[in-house]
C-alpha cells in the first residue's frame, strides 16, 4: 500500500509517468496477497473484500490526484488529495483503518489460539501423568499377584527338594496352584515315589541276601562241629 502511494507521489514530483505502471503492478500484487489470505482465512472474507475495495479506491484516487498535479497544477492536485469524501488522503486513511482492524483481529485470534493451545497442552500433560500413574499402579498390582502365584510354590518345591536331598523321601509337594506348577509338582512327587520304591526294593533284596548269608554261616558253623547232616540239608535246601 505504501509503495502505491510512493510511486504516485514520485510521478507528481518528477513527472515520470512510468510510476503509474509500477503503482498498478503493486496494486495487483496486493490483490493477490489479499486473495491468498482470504483463501487461507475464510472467516476474514468480509474484511478482505473491503480491503480490496479500499485499495482500488485509493489507487484510483491517487491516479486522479497525480494527473491533476501534472495537468492542472499543484492547487488542483492538493484539492483532490484533501477532498473529504473521495480524496487520496481519506482513501488512504480508510484503507489503513481496515488493515489495522484486521491485523488487530488476527492478533487477538492468534492470542486466543495460543491460550487454547496452552490449555490443551496442560490437559494433555495431566492425561499423560494420570495414565502413567495408572499404568504404574497396574504394573505393581500385577507384579504382586505374580509374586504371590509364583514365589510361594517355587519356595515349597525348593524346600521339598532340599528335604529329599537330605534323605527325607516321604516329602511330597501340594499339586494345587497354577497349571505349570501342578505339572512340576506331580513330576517331583512321581520321582520321589519312584526313588522310595527303588530303595524299598533294594532294602528287601539286601535283607533277603543277608538272611541267606546268615543261613550259610550257620550251616558252616554246625558243619565245622561235625554236623554233616545239617550240611546236607542245607545243600539240598540250596538246590
Amino acid at each position: 500500500m505504501v509503495q502505491i502511494q510512493q510511486y504516485l507521489t514520485d510521478v507528481s514530483v518528477t513527472g515520470d509517468r512510468s510510476g503509474f505502471e509500477a503503482a498498478t503492478e503493486n496494486l495487483q500484487q496486493v490483490e493477490q496477497r489479499v486473495n491468498a489470505m482470504a483463501a487461507h482465512y475464510p472467516a476474514a472474507a468480509a474484511f478482505t473484500k473491503q480491503i480490496l475495495h479500499d485499495a482500488r479506491v485509493m489507487h484510483e484516487s491517487g491516479v486522479r490526484m497525480t494527473h491533476a498535479y501534472l495537468e492542472q497544477g499543484q492547487a488542483a492536485g492538493n484539492a483532490l488529495m484533501k477532498d473529504p469524501t473521495s480524496g487520496f488522503d481519506i482513501a488512504t486513511e480508510r484503507l489503513t483503518g481496515q488493515l489495522e482492524s484486521i491485523i488487530g483481529r488476527l492478533q487477538r485470534e492468534r492470542d486466543t489460539g495460543k491460550d487454547a493451545l496452552h490449555d490443551a497442552a496442560d490437559r494433555m500433560r495431566l492425561v499423560v501423568i494420570g495414565s502413567s500413574l495408572a499404568c504404574a499402579v497396574l504394573v505393581a498390582v500385577l507384579l504382586l499377584l505374580l509374586y504371590r502365584m509364583v514365589v510361594p510354590p517355587m519356595r515349597t518345591l525348593s524346600g521339598a527338594m532340599a528335604h529329599c536331598a537330605h534323605g527325607d523321601l516321604v516329602t511330597r509337594v501340594d499339586t494345587h496352584g497354577l497349571k505349570e506348577f501342578h505339572s512340576l509338582a506331580s513330576l517331583f512327587n512321581t520321582m520321589a515315589q519312584r526313588v522310595t520304591d527303588l530303595i524299598d526294593h533294594e532294602r528287601k533284596v539286601a535283607e533277603d541276601i543277608q538272611g541267606k548269608v546268615q543261613q550259610i554261616l550257620d550251616v558252616v558253623a554246625r558243619a565245622a562241629k561235625g554236623d554233616l547232616t545239617v550240611k546236607m540239608m542245607a545243600h539240598r535246601a540250596t538246590m
